[in-house]
C-alpha cells in the first residue's frame, strides 16, 4: 500500500510544522511504501531533529526495536575476480529480466510505477529525480569547490535514468553506468526525449576490475544494495580509485540488517529468484576502503532508502580525495 498526497502533506504540516514546498517534493515522498515508514523518515529527518535537538538519532533508533549496540554478522566481503564475474553473472541476468518486466517498479518499489500503472504516473515518476539530484548537488557543492558545470560526474546504478537527465544539467558531461541493457534503454531513450546529449551510457560487464571513468563527483544511492557483499565492497574500490582529487563520492549502503549472514560459496551455489535482493556490508569495512584508496571521510548520514529502518541500518557516505 503506497501513501496518498495527503500523506505527506500531513507529515509537512505535523512534523516539520510546515507546508511542503512544492509538489515535486510532496512527489518525491510518495515513494514509500506505507504510513508508517512515511512518518519515519519524516521523524529521522535532518530538519526534524534540527527542530528537536534532545532528540538524537540514537533514540529514534531504540523507538524502532533496534539496540543501541547490534550483533556482529558473519559476512564474507571479499572474492576473487573469477567469483566476482560469476556474482556479476547472476545479477545481471535478474536484472536485465525486471528491466524488460517492471523496470520503472525496480528502481522506486511502490505500486503505483507497475506497468499497468505507469502511464498515469510517469510524470511522478521524474520528479522524484529533481528532487534528489538537487540534494546530490547540494552535497557536491558543501563538500567539494569550484562549479559543478566543468566536472565530469559518474551515476552508478542509472537505472531508467530517473536522475540522468538532471545530472546532465549540472554537470560538463555524465557518465550513467548499469548493469542492465533492458533498463539503459529506457535511460537512453530519457536523454533523447530530454534533449540532453552529454551522457555516455555504460553498460557494466562481468569483470569489475574494469575502470569507471574518472571523476569529480561519484553518486550511487539505492544501487550497491542490490548487490551482494564482495561486489559492493569492489564497486566502491573501483569508485573511489576513479574520484579525481579534489572529487566527491556520495554513496549509500546498508551496514546491517538483523539477523543476516553471507556466505559466497552458498550464494553462488543456490538458485535465486530473478528480483531484487537487499544486501550490506559493515561500515567498518567501508571506513577501511575510504582510507585505502586515499580519500578523506567527511559524513556519514543514516538514511531511510531501505525503508525498513525496524530491520535495516542504512547510510549515506560522503567522502572526498
Amino acid at each position: 500500500m503506497s501513501v496518498s498526497r495527503a500523506d505527506v502533506v500531513w507529515c509537512y504540516e505535523k512534523i516539520l510544522g510546515r507546508s511542503p514546498e512544492s509538489e515535486a517534493v510532496i512527489e518525491a515522498q510518495s515513494h514509500w511504501p506505507d504510513t508508517k515508514a512515511l512518518v519515519l523518515a519524516f521523524l529521522n529527518s535532518e530538519e526534524f531533529l534540527l527542530q528537536h535537538p534532545r532528540i538524537s538519532s540514537a533514540e529514534h533508533a531504540i523507538d524502532l526495536g533496534l539496540p543501541t549496540v547490534l550483533e556482529k554478522l558473519v559476512i564474507e566481503a571479499e572474492a576473487s575476480a573469477n567469483e566476482l564475474a560469476k556474482c556479476a553473472a547472476k545479477i545481471k541476468t535478474a536484472w536485465e529480466h525486471l528491466g524488460s518486466e517492471r523496470a520503472h517498479y525496480s528502481v522506486l518499489s511502490n505500486d503505483d510505477f507497475m506497468p499497468d500503472k505507469l502511464d498515469g504516473e510517469l510524470d511522478r515518476f521524474w520528479a522524484t529525480g529533481e528532487v534528489e539530484v538537487a540534494q546530490a548537488l547540494r552535497a557536491a557543492e558543501l563538500y567539494g569547490s569550484g562549479k559543478n558545470a566543468a566536472k565530469v560526474c559518474v551515476e552508478y546504478g542509472c537505472g531508467v535514468g530517473r536522475l540522468t537527465g538532471h545530472f546532465a544539467k549540472a554537470y560538463k558531461l555524465v557518465h550513467a553506468y548499469d548493469i542492465s541493457r533492458n533498463h539503459l534503454e529506457h535511460a537512453r531513450a530519457r536523454t533523447r526525449a530530454l534533449g540532453v546529449s552529454n551522457v555516455r551510457f555504460h553498460e557494466c560487464s562481468e569483470d569489475f576490475r574494469v575502470a569507471i571513468e574518472p571523476c569529480d563527483f561519484f553518486y550511487s544511492v539505492i544501487v550497491l544494495q542490490h548487490n551482494p557483499p564482495p561486489v559492493i565492497v569492489e564497486l566502491i574500490r573501483i569508485a573511489l580509485t576513479a574520484l579525481k582529487p579534489g572529487g566527491v563520492a556520495m554513496f549509500q549502503v546498508p551496514t546491517h540488517i538483523m539477523g543476516y549472514r553471507f556466505c559466497l560459496a552458498e550464494w553462488l551455489a543456490a538458485e535465486h529468484d530473478l528480483d531484487m535482493q537487499m544486501h550490506c556490508v559493515p561500515q567498518e569495512a567501508i571506513l577501511k576502503i575510504i582510507a585505502a584508496t586515499g580519500c578523506r571521510l567527511l559524513g556519514i548520514r543514516e538514511d531511510g532508502c531501505t525503508g525498513a529502518r525496524d530491520k535495516i541500518v542504512s547510510n549515506t557516505f560522503f567522502c572526498s580525495k
